[in-house]
């Protein structure tokens, strides 16, 4: 794992402002009506904005996902089809699986409303999966025991991903996941 920050940077500018953007926490402004958008609820304390897929200029795509376990879903579904648009099929399995990890780490413990997960595509066989939330404490790659019911997740995206790792952020941390496609033998 590296507290650093991804390897590289993009010909768009810096992979770090990328990953930190104003945190990214910011909803989309486009109307409720489009097909796919969903509308947050009048209580919320942000006002009627719809939250959806926005692409993110890279390319890549970004939402801001509720802390709440239906999301683990939503942000499959989202790395899923991003990769499929991308041709990076060979890739599906292993990003959605880290999402789901990711996702499921910033909804245990960061303990807050909102959450961002941006998937961005670095080069034509090369993306990055990040999750921002508002937690301040790190993640911790443990080695849990045979009896422990918790504490794998990080261990998975170790696994899967060829690198990882953590910005912090003054209002939280971000955690990034990156996956290289293989090159057909």
């Amino acid at each position: 794992m590296s507290l650093a920050g991804p390897p590289s940077e993009s010909a768009s500018g810096s992979l770090w402002a990328w990953l930190g953007a104003a945190g990214g926490m910011a909803p989309s402004s486009s109307p409720p009506s489009e097909p796919g958008a969903t509308t947050l609820r009048r209580e919320d304390p942000v006002t009627m904005a719809a939250i959806r897929p926005t692409a993110i200029g890279i390319p890549g795509y970004s939402e801001t996902l509720r802390c709440e376990p239906e999301s683990v879903g939503r942000a499959r579904r989202l790395v899923g089809t991003a990769l499929g648009a991308w041709g990076l099929h060979e890739l599906a399995d292993q990003a959605t699986l880290v999402t789901s990890e990711l996702v499921t780490n910033a909804l245990e413990h960061s303990k807050r409303r909102y959450m961002r997960l941006r998937v961005s595509r670095l080069a034509p066989d090369r993306v990055v999966v990040c999750v921002t939330d508002r937690s301040l404490a790190p993640p911790i790659l443990r080695a849990p025991n045979e009896q422990d019911m918790n504490g794998r997740g990080l261990l998975l995206v170790d696994a899967l991903s060829d690198s990882w790792g953590a910005n912090r952020r003054p209002f939280g941390k971000s955690v990034w996941a990156e996956l290289i496609a293989k090159a057909p033998s």
